[in-house]
């Protein structure tokens, strides 16, 4: 019996279908399936709700499904040919009706004619465009070992395109409906410049930030980020208002366009990680200031296109003469927003490593201001979407990519010792560019040339002096890279100028850990022999 017994095959143990699996990608699911879900209590157009509209409610279900295709393939419920791809695909499939859904009703909406009856698309595919690209997208645990220039990634790059050509189109078809539609000669020259600056508008937000993406600008794609995201949390807002911000949370290509929905689905679109695998490299800490200073320049210009439409709006006089106190209250205000964003990216471009605090108080103040206008606008008017992206999300999210993310933390982190911020992260290169130029113009890694290898490791001792000394300033170089008291700037400049030092730099006790790491990641035996003295030591 024991010799039967001992035969017997033991059953093989399947590993857990979530070993492996970041926070990140369950974050990813968690949201996609929220907004999926949320977008069910959203109407789907000007004739009925998502809940009344069969095939929505079916193809969103679908989406819904596609999230467990990852889970159900670690188990070992698909048969051993379908691979990590075979996943990719299935679940690119699961959720591409979702967006032919929404253009059929693109088309739909644009042969309606402006009679707002059976036309138009709602805030719920805002929310479910943005779950179902969520749901769609490879996961990280899945691209984690892939490189730049890899199919998938390029795969999704020419998606994120081909999406920003059609929303763009879209903007320009709303654009032409409106000028031909009929009757338009008989409307206020005032209303029709107000509708036409808001296409445009909506068009020329569409292609900036699309573009950022297609020059692969990882600033731009993080700014698309930030915008697809403020825009979902504007929706929200709405929607807990019972719509009464947008007036119905209703957008059509007779009115405005699909603004708030095209640019709502970059919160999915740009957070797919094989997107962000095509962006070109940059350094950690340059992306994120520069992005927020990018953010910085959208405030101030959303800010001018509301003072604008507030210009006109008492140039006319439809509004009547209660409405010149207020018109003139939200000039002062806006203007004031606009100047302080100016000032704000103005000290950030030119000097990021002391002024995080200023930049965080002057949004704050923005912020405050921003509740002003809204709280004017309720009273006296009505305020919209945009308002509440230029009071609430913009500033939130500049807050947000000067406080969160590890690169800038390390950047700004309090020296106990010396009370002053050191750069524990490697500073990027002075941001003197333009808002064009850093939304579009790639960024180049920090610190790209490396030094030549060494026959053998330096040790910092003055016996090693004379082999690199061979001027006077090598000498000092060479000083301060050794010298504990050397400042982290100083460590960052020695660093990025004169190479023949670096060695040194390893050795030093009082090097920061961004430096060291990169010093490891330059291969060099010299540095790896400091480096391992060092933690040998």
């Amino acid at each position: 019996m024991s010799n039967e017994s001992a035969e017997q095959p033991t059953a093989i143990q399947r590993p857990s279908p979530f070993v492996g699996i970041p926070v990140s990608d369950y974050l990813r699911d968690g949201f996609a399936l929220l907004l999926l879900l949320v977008s069910f209590a959203m109407p789907w157009n000007f004739a009925s709700s998502t809940t009344g509209r069969l095939e929505v409610i079916l193809i969103t279900l679908l989406s819904v499904f596609s999230l467990s295709i990852t889970y159900l393939a670690r188990t070992g419920v698909f048969p051993p040919s379908v691979t990590v791809r075979s996943v990719w695909m299935l679940r690119l499939l699961a959720n591409a009706p979702y967006v032919v859904l929404v253009l059929v009703y693109l088309i739909i909406d644009a042969a309606s004619g402006a009679n707002y009856v059976a036309g138009g698309l709602g805030y719920a595919a805002a929310f479910g465009l943005a779950g179902a690209i969520l749901a769609a997208q490879p996961r990280e645990a899945e691209v984690k070992t892939i490189d730049r220039g890899a199919a998938v990634s390029e795969l999704w790059y020419r998606i994120v395109l081909v999406f920003g050509a059609v929303a763009a189109l879209a903007g320009l078809v709303s654009l032409i409906l409106i000028l031909v539609r009929p009757g338009i000669s008989f409307a206020p020259a005032i209303s029709v410049v107000v509708v036409v600056a808001s296409v445009l508008l909506n068009v020329a937000a569409i292609v900036l930030l699309y573009a950022g993406i297609a020059v692969r600008n990882e600033v731009g794609r993080l700014v698309a980020f930030a915008v697809g995201t403020v825009l979902l949390g504007a929706v929200l807002v709405d929607l807990f208002s019972r719509f009464s911000i947008s007036g119905g949370g209703v957008e059509s290509l007779h009115a405005a366009g699909f603004g708030v929905i095209v640019m709502s689905a970059l919160a999915g679109l740009a957070t797919a990680p094989p997107l962000r695998i095509a962006m070109n490299p940059s350094d950690p800490l340059q992306r994120w200031l520069r992005a927020a200073s990018v953010l910085l320049v959208v405030i101030a210009s959303i800010a001018a296109f509301i003072m604008f439409l507030t210009i006109l709006a008492l140039a006319s006089g439809t509004l009547g003469s209660a409405f010149t106190a207020y018109g003139i209250g939200t000039i002062v205000i806006v203007v004031a927003i606009g100047l302080l964003a100016i000032v704000a990216r103005t000290v950030l471009h030119n000097s990021p490593a002391t002024s995080r605090t200023l930049v965080l108080g002057v949004t704050g103040l923005i912020f405050v201001l921003g509740i002003v206008h809204v709280v004017l606008g309720a009273v006296n008017t009505r305020i919209g979407v945009i308002d509440l992206v230029l009071a609430f999300g913009l500033p939130i999210a500049v807050a947000a990519f000067l406080s969160v993310p590890a690169a800038v933390r390390d950047y700004y982190r309090i020296d106990p010792a010396s009370s002053t911020a050191l750069p524990t992260g490697l500073p990027g290169a002075p941001m003197r560019r333009s808002f064009v130029e850093q939304l579009t113009e790639p960024i180049e890694p920090i610190l790209t040339q490396r030094a030549a290898p060494q026959a053998t490791a330096p040790v910092p001792s003055t016996s090693a002096v004379p082999t690199l000394a061979a001027t006077a300033p090598i000498v000092s170089s060479i000083a301060l890279a050794l010298d504990p008291a050397t400042p982290a700037e100083t460590l960052f400049r020695l660093a990025q100028d004169e190479p023949a030092v670096r060695p040194y730099l390893a050795a030093n006790p009082s090097t920061y850990g961004a430096l060291l790491e990169w010093l490891g990641q330059l291969n060099d035996p010299a540095i790896d022999a400091a480096l391992k003295a060092r933690a040998d030591g």
